[in-house]
């Protein structure tokens, strides 16, 4: 299969435009079967009828699904026995959600060492797939998924899509195109004139390339907008910031119908550029890879839902407990994936659960934004976690700035990375210095470099912090 991708990849790079055109619109007519599927639409017609239950309710459903997958995953997968055998530990003694602490945390680590033992040797492999994570947080983890768990994946997104007011149900006959700014190298790195974009035709979306975002090349980005007359636009959060803070420079405004981002942090400021040159509210959605965890905004735009018919999110602190409405690990469970079971797995990301219930009267539980991973937390000298959503805000006030980068080295030094415009003047330095002093501290000796470009990782995903000193609750 990965023999198989690189060909087809190699292929679509030495390609003409118009036989690349077909090429993703190949694919894009692939994902349109599949969102046409009666499976689909049944599982999406479930979950907009489930999501108003209550939460006690909702975490019946989950417990039911619990046993049943602990069930199987001791009599199934080796590493389950050996780790319950090991602990004392048996299928009937996890019985609702107040059990599952009983069970040892899973990480990063133990998936990738025992990966053969996680996985079920009797599942069909016609019915797994392979998917690896992006490996922003070290090297990409090898995961097994069946069938099902993709679909289950999609009803979600699309879900949360209704909630931001782009229906499955209707969009095959939108006669609006949406516009996608992923993180694929669609279009040659070394291409210096335009098209920076592909079609998708039978899905009506055009891929824009995130890496050709120049600022003589967005003028030209926004001029395809409008002329394709998009509605819809998903994506990075960092790469419609890019677009949206371009639009915002000219004075400009492009009005959208629905916005939605993730794969990355939503930061507060990103948000507010974003919503005020596209002139609509954004839906940010939390999903992982390893497909145990599953969060999206609902009209409200005030919290995360978690998507808790097939997902068990937990908010941990040191030692594996439960936090009390504090910041905490989220540690997921999928109760969907039979091929390779996660039970209780460290994410690595961090939140909050919100106490209250959403006015918009869902019975899915809320959590607080994604905001960071854990190890793009920086710790100073003096023992504090300053999140990157706090650093934020000293960029605020300097338009001149066009993507910034926080490297902490060790606990006392940090290098500050800024693309700028030429106008970027000394006393914007300063400002941007006061502002990262006010958060970080007197003893933080801080570096500011302009450079002409901040690379991203190897599947186009920014990253705003990037801390090398270990972070522990």
């Amino acid at each position: 299969m990965a023999i198989a991708r690189k060909y087809i990849l190699s292929v679509y790079e030495k390609s003409s435009v118009p036989i690349q055109n077909l090429f993703s619109s190949t694919f894009g007519l692939r994902r349109c079967f599949l969102e046409r599927r009666a499976d689909l639409k049944t599982r999406l017609a479930d979950l907009l009828e489930t999501q108003w239950l209550d939460t006690a309710s909702l975490k019946k459903i989950q417990s039911q699904k619990l046993r049943k997958l602990v069930k199987y995953a001791y009599e199934e997968i080796p590493f389950y026995r050996r780790l319950f055998d090991r602990h004392g530990l048996r299928p009937g003694q996890i019985r609702d959600l107040s059990d599952l602490p009983k069970i040892p945390l899973l990480s990063k680590e133990q998936v990738k060492s025992h990966r053969d033992l996680l996985c079920a040797p009797a599942f069909p492999k016609k019915k797994v797939l392979h998917q690896a994570t992006s490996g922003t947080t070290g090297s990409p983890l090898k995961l097994a998924l069946n069938h099902s768990v993709l679909l289950a994946e999609w009803a979600w997104i699309w879900r949360h899509r209704t909630w931001g007011g782009y229906d499955l149900r209707t969009t095959w006959r939108a006669k609006s195109w949406r516009a996608t700014f992923g993180g694929h190298p669609i279009v040659p790195f070394e291409q210096k004139k335009p098209p920076f974009w592909r079609y998708n035709f039978p899905g009506k979306q055009i891929h824009f390339s995130t890496y050709h975002m120049t600022r003589p090349n967005l003028s030209v980005y926004v001029e395809k907008l409008k002329a394709q007359k998009v509605r819809v636009i998903d994506g990075y959060p960092s790469t419609i910031f890019i677009l949206a803070k371009f639009l915002r420079s000219t004075g400009e405004r492009l009005p959208m119908a629905a916005i939605f981002t993730g794969a990355e942090p939503l930061y507060f400021n990103q948000r507010q550029v974003i919503e005020e040159a596209l002139q609509c509210r954004v839906s940010d959605y939390y999903g992982l890879t390893e497909k145990v965890a599953s969060a999206g905004e609902c009209e409200r735009h005030d919290g995360l839902h978690v998507t808790m018919e097939d997902t068990i999110v937990e908010i941990i602190s040191e030692g594996g407990r439960h936090t009390d409405g504090s910041k905490g690990e989220i540690v997921g469970t999928s109760l969907v994936n039979y091929a390779m079971p996660l039970l209780r797995y460290k994410t690595g990301d961090v939140s909050e659960y919100r106490a209250e219930t959403c006015p918009c009267g869902r019975g899915l539980v809320l959590i607080e934004p994604v905001q960071t991973k854990v190890e793009d937390i920086i710790t100073t000298e003096d023992g504090r976690f300053i999140s990157a959503s706090n650093l934020t805000y000293a960029f605020k006030p300097l338009s001149h700035i066009h993507e910034s980068q926080i490297i902490q080295e060790n606990v006392d030094r940090v290098t500050v990375k800024i693309v700028a415009e030429d106008s970027f003047s000394d006393d914007d330095g300063a400002l941007l210095l006061r502002g990262l002093r006010e958060k970080l501290g007197s003893q933080m000796h801080i570096e500011i470099k302009r450079v002409d470009q901040i690379p991203r990782t190897s599947t186009g995903k920014f990253r705003f912090t990037i801390s090398k000193v270990p972070f522990e609750l």
